[in-house]
């Protein structure tokens, strides 16, 4: 596995995700033979077609030029999983068990509940008002207590 580039997940529309260029370059495979290997797979998927999506992605023109626009594929953890199944040796073996870990840590912060924060509390109208009678109250017999002592 190239040790340089770590495998990029990502969410889309609250779905962790990756795109095919990433596969293509870990496993050091031209991104055409990773999509012809995507697009072989897709007629066979039935109602499963959400695991890929074709989109458009910029890439750097080696001319110097405008980018170039070229068709890669979005993958969801389940599409990367059907494709990487296919690939083999210790590249393979090392880039699934790198894809997994991400994959679950992704998968592991959007479980994470949402904070919780509690609203400031609000006296309602009764509730100051009983409050205050209370205050009130101890205020006066604190200070009648006071009264009766003398100054130190």
């Amino acid at each position: 596995m190239n040790a340089q580039i770590a495998p990029v997940v990502f969410t889309h529309n609250g779905v962790a995700s990756t795109l095919s260029t990433t596969v293509a370059e870990v496993f050091e495979k031209p991104h055409n033979d990773v999509l012809k290997r995507i697009r072989a797979l897709i007629p066979e998927l039935g109602d499963r077609l959400g695991y890929f999506s074709q989109t458009v992605i910029e890439r750097e023109n080696p001319s110097g030029g405008e980018p170039i626009k070229s068709t890669a594929y979005e993958l969801t953890r389940d599409g990367f999983t059907l494709l990487a199944m296919g690939f083999t040796g210790k590249k393979a073996l090392q880039f699934k068990l790198a894809y997994i870990d991400a994959f679950n840590r992704m998968d592991a912060e959007l479980r994470k509940p949402a904070p919780t924060y509690l609203p400031p509390t609000t006296l309602n109208p009764a509730q100051q008002s009983a409050l205050q009678q209370i205050v009130a109250r101890r205020a006066r017999s604190s200070n009648a207590a006071h009264a009766g002592r003398r100054p130190p």
